[in-house]
């Protein structure tokens, strides 16, 4: 739309120190066994909620709460993420640089989690 609002989230190139072992992890849960994926679940929500548990957070709480601010049930976003793919990363600089060659301004930016998100108007 002419006056229209895009907002988007991209990984963020420079927040992923070792993408190669990110995109590993996540072919390896593509091909594994229902149990494997299992396990990797497991061990990814608790890799999620660990700094909020060593806050002093209740598990039950934060798992509430993730629902609640996400709009989906925790362990629905960890399998979401694991098996999503492909997956590929932006820097902010190339993003800010492809907006405004296709005549988008850029009025916020953000970062949450592992993502870089951009508010982008025409």
């Amino acid at each position: 739309a002419e006056d229209g609002l895009l907002l988007v989230a991209l990984y963020a190139e420079e927040y992923y120190d070792e993408k190669e072992n990110l995109l590993n992890m996540k072919r390896f849960y593509r091909n594994a066994t229902a149990w494997r994926k299992e396990q990797l679940e497991i061990a990814v929500g608790i890799h999620w909620i660990r700094p909020l548990l060593k806050a002093g957070r209740g598990p039950f709480e934060v798992l509430r709460e993730f629902a609640s601010q996400r709009g989906m049930d925790f362990w629905t976003d960890v399998r979401d993420w694991l098996g999503g793919w492909p997956m590929e990363f932006a820097n902010t600089k190339d993003v800010l640089t492809f907006a405004r060659r296709s005549g988008l301004l850029c009025v916020g930016v953000r970062r949450y989690g592992g993502n870089t998100e951009f508010q982008l108007v025409r």
